[in-house]
């Protein structure tokens, strides 16, 4: 059997093609659903994927589209965790970023270069951050650069984890 603490990867397959990962993140949303219900896991990590696949390679249109998905996705998610897990919901810490920012325009002809992004430039190196549950005090803004170094130093503060060694913020 597996031990209570081991990680678990579970690739979610795509309903029409299963040996592909899944191309709808409402199907990714249904796997956390029942993955929660199941068992609720100290740490869960998801890969929603569709946004940033639209950015890459989608056609002109398909990335504004899927932000609004993806927002009404989050919506439901975030009111299901409230009426159905409740109990769960008490002791858990909900954060919601991006693998990478975007590129930030600024000279002419560089319109279409957010489709290359995701590289060590400024605008990409910052990121959006949405934290929710866990004591999280709501409607509160912070202002600043968030990047993937503040997302550990925020679980493992939260979680009272000593993390002697990173770099972002407490």
């Amino acid at each position: 059997g597996m031990k209570e603490n081991a990680g678990t990867f579970v690739l979610q397959p795509d309903k029409t093609r299963p040996e592909q990962p899944a191309q709808d993140d409402k199907q990714m949303f249904d796997a956390l659903k029942a993955r929660i219900e199941g068992g609720a896991p100290r740490i869960l990590a998801a890969n929603i994927h569709e946004v940033d696949r639209a950015g890459h390679y989608g056609a002109d249109g398909e990335y504004v589209a899927d932000v609004h998905v993806i927002d009404e996705n989050l919506a439901d998610f975030w009111k299901w965790l409230k009426t159905e897990q409740a109990d769960y919901l008490k002791n858990t810490l909900v954060i919601v970023t991006t693998d990478h920012g975007r590129h930030t325009i600024d000279k002419p002809g560089l319109e279409q270069k957010w489709r290359e992004h995701g590289d060590s430039c400024a605008g990409c190196r910052s990121q959006p951050l949405m934290v929710l549950g866990g004591n999280i005090e709501g409607g509160q803004i912070l202002e600043g650069t968030w990047t993937q170094r503040e997302v550990s130093s925020l679980i493992s503060g939260w979680m009272e984890i000593d993390q002697p060694w990173s770099e972002g913020l407490a």
